[in-house]
């Protein structure tokens, strides 16, 4: 929804050709019609956030196969599963909102770059995607300190 009320307020600004590739240095080396670049932005944060709505829906209704947790005997047993489950959801959820926020911030910038042409990506992009990663690193952490506190609880109380 953000992503495509983003594009349809800067689409009327936007010039015809835009770019919608750069090299390493943030300079622009591929160009395409406004549209198509406004429809793929849009796409891809649409696909993303199916990814997560398809994830989430094995990770309820799937099969405990599909699911690779370590202990997944343990985490998976009935007493535990409905909060495993939960755990796991929730997670994919933070997963996909980090995905596209980081994916809106990169689009912006790139529209930012196509409204003032004197602009490049700069180092905004690697501020963005160095950002993206750590919250990806610092979340997984978080999600096996939270599983393996988990276990070490359940195993003093027994």
């Amino acid at each position: 929804m953000v992503s495509a009320l983003q594009q349809a307020y800067y689409y009327p600004k936007l010039p015809y050709k835009v770019a919608i590739h750069f090299n390493a240095s943030g300079f622009p080396d591929n160009f395409s019609g406004k549209l198509f670049s406004a429809l793929m932005q849009v796409g891809v944060v649409i696909f993303m956030a199916l990814v997560v709505f398809v994830s989430d829906y094995f990770i309820k209704h799937g099969s405990d196969n599909f699911i690779n947790i370590p202990n997944r005997k343990y985490w998976l047993a009935p007493e535990r599963r409905e909060r495993t489950i939960d755990l796991l959801s929730s997670f994919v959820y933070w997963l996909g909102i980090l995905t596209n926020l980081f994916l809106i911030f990169v689009s912006q910038r790139i529209i930012n770059v196509n409204l003032n042409p004197e602009m490049t990506l700069g180092h905004h992009f690697w501020a963005y995607l160095t950002a993206y990663l750590l919250s990806l690193f610092i979340s997984i952490w978080i999600f096996f300190r939270i599983l393996n506190s988990r276990k070490k609880d359940k195993t003093r109380a027994n």
